[in-house]
């Protein structure tokens, strides 16, 4: 695994192997132009995931950029900012999106579970996800998995698995909404 740098034009796809050293001195020269020319919110921290590692948490990378004068944070994460994106224009800015809805018991009692690009059993999650989507299997919930991948959720649980290709999420979704509004 090296680091690669773009040479031409972006539309090119033409990279040239250079050191991490290199890699390292490029990205922290890029990030004091962009922070010098457009100022600290300029910086978007994403950098937080589902990991629980201590070398990928929110805590390392915001007191990193805090410290280089600040940046712009999201309000969650990136795999959950719709979701609270959306529960604070239902419910109010305050709504705590850990504790709105999503219990356990919601899985069981479905009818149906729509898994879109999501596989709690390729990663751990430490949400117990796994173990409630294999009760809901148990007691009759329908699972549809929509992924251009076939995961390990996807094998053990998934009544029908529609691949897609990737990028298309956004077409199938208008295309589903078109269906349900005709």
């Amino acid at each position: 695994l090296h680091p690669l740098r773009r040479v031409g034009a972006r539309s090119e796809g033409r990279f040239e192997r250079i050191s991490w050293d290199e890699a390292l001195d490029e990205v922290a020269r890029q990030t004091r132009r962009v922070r010098d020319t457009y100022g600290p919110a300029a910086i978007l921290d994403c950098s937080r995931t589902g990991s629980s590692s201590i070398l990928h948490s929110r805590v390392v990378v915001q007191r990193l950029l805090h410290m280089f004068g600040g940046c712009t944070e999201l309000w969650s994460n990136l795999s959950a900012e719709a979701e609270v994106f959306g529960l604070r224009h239902t419910f109010g800015a305050a709504a705590d999106y850990k504790k709105s809805g999503r219990e356990p018991v919601d899985y069981v009692n479905s009818r149906l579970i729509l898994m879109w690009g999501w596989s709690p059993g390729d990663g751990h999650f430490g949400t117990g996800t796994l173990q409630y989507l294999k009760w809901a299997k148990q007691h009759g919930v329908r699972i549809l998995c929509v992924d251009p991948r076939v995961t390990t959720t996807s094998r053990q649980l998934a009544d029908e698995h529609v691949t897609i290709r990737p990028s298309t999420d956004a077409a199938m979704l208008i295309a589903m909404a078109q269906a349900i509004v005709s």
